[in-house]
């Protein structure tokens, strides 16, 4: 039998050994990384249950405050102020950020727990007193500060909400009164069907700073409602990286960016699937088929190439009647504008590669309409393909501007 002191002893030496153990697998499981104004961007690998420590250093004594900002590639991490993590004071997604104050916060923790190995881009971006904080007004997400962009998609729009700014630090009392903000909102496509990691990090480099995404970025007008809220148009299979950029009265700031591919994508080697449905795979199908015809014998069967290039006109045409002496709703307009779009690309392009097989044959030495006597069907067919071509740049003059891209 063992004594009172005996047992003492060994419980102690198994609890040393357990805190020793759990001391030892932190440890192991923690990595750390220091960001600052001249090494504002590094790319990691973070495998799963592994705790990243980012601290900021290096900050001159104007700094007001600092956004930490974490991108993912196909996938979703926690940012948090803390080791633990306790509401409010953390946030989870593939675009997130947090706002680190500089007399009171140095570090925030990454955390990734998805059960595979992610690479993540993390950010810094520094700011003075005069620069307005972006989403300190935050009414709608769980943490106290929302520094990024809120963003969900369905098959036709891409909808981004960027939480209210606050004034500059250094307007006492402070406020959340947004007179005198203005918001810019700014978008960056990728090239389409374009999955992969190098481009997407590349990109969002350039689309982070306010200043750079005022150069590489394509200003995008929107007056709708709610303010806090836009919505594109969603191109299925092309990225897109969206910033908005708040401005003070004397200086701006912007929100960590966000991205969208237009649909749920698992790993780069499996891009977004064009058409989803049964019946959008055979109309593509019969249309394929249609234009192989048009472009191989549209001048020898006349009448059916005549048909065709007015039914696309008319239809074009009839189209631009019914958008603006009806009023269906905001997403059925979208939806129909998408349909009427790429179905004229299509016929467009078909009476343009006609076109030229047709002008390649008769230069060639080909039989023209003109040996047969028919000068004047020849002219009509040119001019049909003109018209076409009119009608495509009319529809995008008077259609387009009442549309965000």
């Amino acid at each position: 039998m063992w004594t009172v002191k005996e047992l003492g002893s060994w419980t102690s030496i198994i609890l040393l050994f357990l805190l020793f153990s759990s001391v030892t697998s932190q440890i192991q499981t923690e990595e750390f990384v220091t960001l600052t104004p001249e090494n504002n961007f590094v790319e990691l690998k973070v495998e799963s249950g592994t705790d990243v420590v980012i601290s900021v250093g290096n900050l001159s004594l104007d700094t007001a405050f600092s956004i930490i900002q974490a991108n993912v590639f196909l996938g979703s991490v926690t940012l948090s102020y803390n080791r633990t993590l306790t509401q409010g004071n953390y946030t989870t997604g593939a675009n997130i950020g947090l706002v680190l104050y500089n007399n009171t916060e140095k570090e925030v923790f990454l955390r990734q727990t998805s059960g595979a190995l992610l690479n993540v881009l993390l950010g810094l971006q520094v700011y003075d007193g005069n620069a307005p904080i972006p989403g300190a007004c935050n009414m709608e997400q769980s943490i106290r500060v929302a520094p990024f962009l809120p963003t969900r998609f369905s098959v036709d729009l891409v909808t981004v909400e960027f939480p209210i700014a606050s004034w500059p630090m250094n307007v006492v009392p402070p406020t959340c009164d947004g007179s005198p903000l203005q918001y810019d909102i700014f978008h960056l496509y990728l090239p389409e069907n374009d999955i992969s990691q190098e481009t997407l990090f590349k990109n969002i480099r350039l689309m982070s700073d306010w200043k750079s995404i005022q150069t590489y970025g394509k200003q995008v007008n929107y007056f709708g409602a709610p303010v806090n809220q836009i919505e594109f148009a969603n191109y299925v299979g092309t990225g897109r990286i969206i910033s908005v950029v708040v401005r003070g009265l004397t200086s701006s700031a912007a929100y960590v960016p966000t991205t969208s591919y237009g649909c749920t994508v698992s790993s780069a080697e499996e891009p977004c699937e064009l058409l989803s449905s049964v019946l959008e795979k055979v109309f593509g199908a019969c249309l394929f088929f249609i234009g192989l015809f048009m472009i191989a014998f549209g001048h020898r069967f006349f009448k059916i190439q005549i048909f065709l290039v007015g039914f696309c006109i008319s239809m074009i045409i009839s189209f631009i009647l019914l958008f603006y002496f009806s009023q269906p709703s905001k997403l059925g307009k979208l939806r129909s504008l998408r349909r009427i779009n790429s179905l004229h690309n299509f016929f467009f392009y078909c009476f343009q590669m006609q076109r030229l097989l047709y002008l390649a044959w008769v230069w060639e030495g080909g039989s023209s309409c003109w040996e047969y006597g028919h000068g004047g069907v020849c002219l009509c067919s040119l001019f049909s393909l003109d018209v076409s071509s009119w009608v495509f740049s009319l529809r995008r003059s008077l259609l387009i501007p009442l549309w965000w891209t």
